[in-house]
């Protein structure tokens, strides 16, 4: 008994959701339900979605202690720029900051890079960099009086170096990529380091160097965040809701999940309301070894 078949079961028209009737489904926020299928994309390994070949670009990964790739962005907003390429500001220390409005830790991150880069003025650059289209991210800066340089980002994903968002590139003014972190993780005593050109007195994790969970798939634009990791040693089971800074709820994490119960816990779907075939139950999930247990997270 496996996940594969669990997976198989839910590809068959017929036996993937059976709801009822009674219009009790109009209650159940749809985009929700539309990603109960996307988790059959993230289990996918081979690069595609569905019968869609995901295009491939070149763009080069920014790794600690290596010098940051120069990369130009073409969607400038609250700037006099229209683009703006990362080698110009070589000579000086740069943060580029991965966020999204959605996400809820991004918008007190913003205001705390706001007011760094007030106090330090001149002394570093800052570029924060959303997949979101520009209307919406023009509508933040009204709603907000934020000063920060936004980019819109059609190549996001392929950028962002870390598991999720926030995320926080630091750069010395050689170019060197200093730390990969999130704004929760540095203060003003970082930022003097860092202009100072001096070890940065955080803690710096690289993505291949976590053990105890590998990313499977991610899929982050301009309308959400999707993890699924696999088994993370590090922790028992558990699952929580999340919340933006609004205090409204758009996600949810489970942590060391089968399948199964990933799926069962989207808009409340009851045990009656989903099929297995060859004879396989929930059940049979309940005893499921590390190899079929994910950590899965949604944002929206």
């Amino acid at each position: 008994m496996s996940n594969k078949n669990f997976i198989n079961s839910l590809q068959s028209k017929r036996n993937f959701l059976s709801f009822n009737k009674s219009g009790h489904l109009k209650k159940v926020n749809f985009l929700l339900t539309v990603l109960v299928q996307l988790v059959l994309v993230l289990c996918a390994v081979d690069g595609s979605f569905g019968n869609i070949k995901i295009e491939k670009q070149d763009i080069p990964k920014i790794i600690v202690g290596e010098k940051i790739p120069d990369y130009t962005f073409k969607s400038v907003l609250n700037s006099d720029l229209k683009s703006v390429s990362i080698a110009e500001y070589r000579g000086k220390p740069l943060i580029l900051e991965f966020w999204a409005t959605w996400c809820g830790p991004c918008l007190p991150a913003m205001i705390k890079l706001d007011s760094l880069k007030e106090y330090y003025k001149d002394e570093i650059e800052i570029i924060t960099v959303s997949p979101e289209e520009p209307g919406r991210l023009e509508k933040y800066i009204e709603n907000t009086g934020i000063n920060l340089m936004i980019v819109s980002e059609v190549n996001f994903d392929k950028i962002v170096p870390s598991k999720t968002i926030p995320s926080t590139v630091l750069i010395d003014g050689n170019g060197i990529v200093k730390a990969i972190t999130d704004p929760s993780h540095f203060n003003s005593e970082i930022i003097d380091q860092l202009v100072a050109g001096e070890s940065l007195a955080l803690i710096q994790v690289k993505e291949d160097e976590i053990p105890e969970s590998k990313v499977i798939k991610k899929l982050v634009d301009k309308d959400k965040q999707i993890v699924m990791m696999t088994y993370d040693k590090s922790g028992g089971g558990h699952s929580r809701e999340l919340y933006n800074a609004e205090g409204r709820k758009n996600g949810y994490v489970w942590h060391n999940f089968a399948l199964p119960f990933i799926i069962h816990g989207f808009s409340g779907l009851s045990f009656e309301r989903i099929f297995f075939k060859d004879g396989l139950k929930m059940s049979d999930y309940s005893r499921a070894e590390p190899s079929e247990l994910f950590v899965f997270s949604i944002e929206v």
